[in-house]
């Protein structure tokens, strides 16, 4: 029975991934093609890094940057009061790199909403090497996208709760 369910699960949460593959297209087009500026960006996360986030190379390893883009869309929900009583699936996500950061700089993680849909949110996200206020004209050392897709129990999409959509608008960038 909990095969059935983990697979039927798994197979929603596909069906979701396909159903916003023209959003995950959109939203992944411009953000991770140029290196996005401080400017490019609506609300910053501070994230600390650890010493084991550096690989062998003496950077962050890549599969962090991802851990970060999450971290910091999920603080600024869980801060609107958007927990996990909101459930949603991560239906596309990318990076691009353009310079190695490392431990124990901190990264600042700019966040911005570039498509608000009927059941996912895309954003577009820059990683940036944690410095002062003088930093503003910063290029970021990566730029990523993300796209949530809010679902029911069941893992099927569901149009985005008003609360979602009412906090994000802050965060939205070029009509989206």
């Amino acid at each position: 029975m909990a095969m059935m369910w983990a697979s039927a699960r798994t197979a929603s949460s596909i069906r979701a991934a396909a159903a916003f593959r023209g959003l995950s297209d959109q939203a992944s087009g411009s953000a991770t093609s140029r290196r996005l500026a401080r400017a490019d960006f609506r609300h910053f996360e501070r994230l600390g890094t650890r010493w084991n986030d550096n690989d062998a190379f003496g950077h962050i390893n890549n599969v962090i940057y991802y851990a970060f883009m999450d971290d910091a869309v999920n603080a600024q929900l869980i801060r609107c009061g958007i927990g996990a009583a909101y459930p949603r699936f991560v239906a596309h996500s990318s990076c691009a790199y353009f310079s190695p950061l490392s431990y124990p700089r901190p990264v600042d993680v700019g966040v911005s909403v570039v498509k608000l849909g009927n059941t996912s949110v895309g954003y577009s996200l820059g990683i940036f090497a944690g410095l002062d206020e003088r930093a503003a004209e910063q290029q970021a050392a990566a730029c990523g996208t993300f796209v949530h897709v809010y679902v029911d129990g069941s893992g099927r999409p569901i149009p985005l709760p008003h609360l979602v959509r009412d906090a994000l608008g802050a965060l939205v960038v070029g009509g989206a």
